[in-house]
């Protein structure tokens, strides 16, 4: 029904800040499940190395949302978003969708949502993760557009079922958050092992090269 030249553009542009603000909010979720350093050891050390990075992470990420906000591209999308909503194209052009009945038109769009779902679960747990993550944002989809309509006359026939499907979506989208968080978890933690060992292997190389004439550091 909103389907106009200005839909597109503004959708891009949404998916841009919302993948800022995801990302700021994934490595929130990670330092606050990161292991607390222990009171001593190279254990402790190590945890604390990773809290640094994860907390120097963190801070990019947090200053690129504000840096975001702050600046003209995010300022002239929430204009255009405002002039798009009040005075769009999509308002001045035919539409069939508009004429039809939200019963009707709602309860057809909660059934095809809850069986593409349905059929996208199959084999769940042999999924890639990407796969999985989708299944997540599409049980969000459907659990939001269900509690929308939930009190609306004549789009679900059993409303104790209606709540039923809005509680198994949650449960859904809770638990495949969760592994997501892990897989990013254990992602990092990776990342940081290697960085580390690179590390070491570097001073460990540069500790064993024979002693060279002096190097001029007026070179590049």
């Amino acid at each position: 029904m909103v389907l106009d030249f200005e839909y597109q553009r503004l959708r891009d542009e949404l998916k841009w800040l919302a993948g800022l603000f995801g990302a700021a909010r994934d490595m929130d979720v990670l330092r606050a499940n990161l292991p607390s350093p222990g009171l001593q050891g190279q254990a402790s050390m190590r945890a604390g190395e990773l809290a640094g990075a994860c907390d120097a992470k963190r801070l990019r990420a947090h200053e690129a949302v504000a840096e975001a906000l702050n600046g003209e591209r995010a300022r002239t999308l929430q204009l255009a978003l405002a002039v798009w909503i009040e005075d769009g194209q999509w308002q001045r052009q035919s539409s069939g969708i508009a004429e039809e009945p939200i019963p009707r038109y709602a309860g057809a769009r909660l059934r095809k949502r809850c069986g593409k779902l349905v059929k996208q679960g199959a084999g769940l747990a042999k999924l890639a993760s990407g796969a999985r993550h989708q299944i997540r944002i599409d049980a969000k989809k459907l659990r939001y557009m269900a509690e929308f309509f939930g009190d609306v006359p004549g789009v679900a026939k059993d409303h104790k079922r209606l709540k039923e499907l809005i509680n198994c979506c949650e449960k859904l989208q809770a638990a495949l958050g969760a592994i997501r968080d892990e897989e990013a978890m254990a992602e990092f933690m990776e990342n940081e092992v290697w960085m580390g060992a690179d590390a070491a292997n570097g001073l460990a190389k540069t500790a064993i090269l024979p002693a060279g004439p002096p190097r001029d550091r007026r070179a590049g």
